[in-house]
C-alpha cells in the first residue's frame, strides 16, 4: 500500500475510531481508551483494515503527535501557578520517582530470568532492559490526567498538586529515559562508565535543552506573526516533526562523521520548547488555546495509530508478567506517593488516597515504549 493510501485508510478509521471513543465516553470511559480499542479492532489483530507494513509508513504522525504532547505537556508548567505547592509536588515526585523506579527496574531484571526471549541475555543485557524498562513503566500520563480534570470540573490544591506532580514525573522520566538509553548503550556494547561517557551524557542533555530553548524562541516569533490561526497549528505541527528529523539527523551525523552518537531526546525538546513560551514569553493564553484547539486530533491520531500497532499476541503470552508488573507499579507509586506527601505535611487524607491520581499511563510512555 503506498503512503497516499496508506493515508488515506489511516483516515477513515480515525473517522470510526473517534465515534467508538464518544461512544466510550457516553459509557463513562475515557475516549482515549477508546481510540486504543479501535485502532487494535483494525489492525492485523482485528479486522486487518491496515497491516503492520502500512503503519510504518505512518510514523511522521507519530512523531508529530508526540511532539505536541510534550508540548503540552511543557505548557502546563507555568511556575506562578505551581510555586505555591510546589513543596508538595517535588517531594511527592521525587518520592514516586526513588520508589517506582527501584521497585520496577528491580522486578524487570528478576523477570528477566523467566521470559523465554530473554532468558539467554547476558547480565548487561538483563540490566539495560531493567533500567529502559522501569523508565517507560513509571510515565505518568498528562493528557490523560488533565482530560479526566477537565470532565469532572476538579479544582483546589489537591488537582493542581496531582497535575504538577504528573507533569513534573514526566520531565523528569524524559530526562531519566535519555540518561538511561545512553546508559544502556553503554551496558550492550560493554563500554565502561567513565569520565568520557558521562561527558558525552552530558553532551547529550544540554544539546536537547539548547535546542528546546531554541525551539522555544521559534514557537514564539511563530506566535508573534500576524497570520490565520490554522498557519499557527501548521507551523507547531511543522516544528514538532522537525524536532524529531532534526534528532535523527543529529543521531547519524555523530556515528559517521565523530565516531561516537549524540542522541538528543525528541520529547525533551518539545517539553522544553512549550515550558519556555509558557514561561518567558507573552504567548501562554494563545499557545494553549492552540494547542486546545489541535489537541483532540492529535490525540485520535497518536491513539489510534498506537492501538494499530499493538501487538495482542505478545500481551497473551506475557500477560501474567504485564500483570505482575502492573501490580509492582501500583506498589511503587503508593508507597512514593505516602512518602512524598508526608515529607511536605499533607493532610492524613491526601495522603491515603493521592496515589490515585498518578495511575494513568498514556502518551508520553507510549512514546517512550514505541522509541
Amino acid at each position: 500500500m503506498s503512503t497516499l493510501s496508506s493515508l488515506i485508510a489511516f483516515a477513515v478509521v480515525c473517522l470510526g475510531s473517534y465515534m467508538i471513543g464518544q461512544s466510550f465516553k457516553k459509557a463513562r470511559l475515557p475516549t482515549i481508551t477508546g481510540y486504543l480499542f479501535a485502532g487494535a479492532l483494525a489492525g492485523s489483530f482485528g479486522v486487518e483494515l491496515m497491516e503492520s507494513a502500512d503503519i510504518e509508513g505512518l510514523r511522521f504522525i507519530d512523531e508529530i503527535s508526540l511532539a505536541v504532547i510534550a508540548f503540552v505537556a511543557g505548557s502546563e508548567l507555568y511556575v506562578k501557578e505551581l510555586r505555591p505547592r510546589l513543596r508538595p509536588i517535588l517531594s511527592t515526585a521525587a518520592g514516586i520517582i526513588v520508589a517506582g523506579y527501584l521497585l520496577l527496574s528491580t522486578a524487570i531484571f528478576f523477570l528477566t530470568e523467566v521470559l523465554s526471549f530473554t532468558q539467554e541475555y547476558s547480565t548487561s543485557a538483563r540490566l539495560a532492559t531493567a533500567l529502559l524498562g522501569g523508565a517507560v513503566l513509571l510515565a505518568l500520563s498528562p493528557p490523560s490526567t488533565i482530560a479526566v480534570i477537565k470532565e469532572v470540573r476538579a479544582r483546589g490544591l489537591f488537582t493542581r498538586t496531582a497535575l504538577g506532580v504528573t507533569v513534573l514525573m514526566d520531565v523528569a522520566i524524559i530526562v531519566l529515559f535519555a540518561a538511561m538509553t545512553s546508559v544502556a548503550a553503554a551496558l550492550l556494547s560493554d563500554s565502561t562508565l567513565n569520565v568520557g561517557f558521562i561527558g558525552l551524557l552530558l553532551l547529550d542533555l544540554g544539546a536537547a535543552v539548547t535546542i528546546g530553548i531554541a525551539s522555544g524562541f521559534v514557537l514564539r516569533a511563530l506566535l508573534a506573526l500576524r497570520v490565520h490561526r490554522l498557519v499557527k497549528i501548521a507551523g507547531i505541527l511543522a516544528l514538532g516533526f522537525g524536532i524529531y528529523e532534526l534528532a535523527s539527523f543529529v543521531d547519524t551525523w555523530s556515528i559517521d562523521n565523530l565516531g561516537f552518537e549524540i542522541y538528543i531526546e525528541p520529547l525533551l525538546i518539545a517539553l522544553i520548547g512549550g515550558f519556555f513560551v509558557t514561561n518567558f514569553t507573552d504567548f501562554r493564553l494563545e499557545f494553549d488555546r492552540l494547542l486546545h484547539e489541535v489537541g483532540p486530533a492529535v490525540y485520535v491520531a497518536f491513539f489510534t495509530i498506537t492501538g494499530l500497532a499493538l501487538k495482542l499476541d505478545v500481551l497473551w503470552s506475557t500477560l501474567p508478567v504485564a500483570l505482575a508488573l502492573f501490580a509492582v507499579r501500583v506498589l511503587g507509586i503508593g508507597i512514593g506517593a505516602g512518602i512524598g506527601s508526608t515529607v511536605a505535611g499533607e493532610s492524613p487524607q491526601v495522603r491515603r488516597i493521592s496515589w490515585m491520581a498518578f495511575i494513568t499511563q498514556a502518551g508520553i510512555a507510549l512514546g517512550l515504549a514505541r522509541e
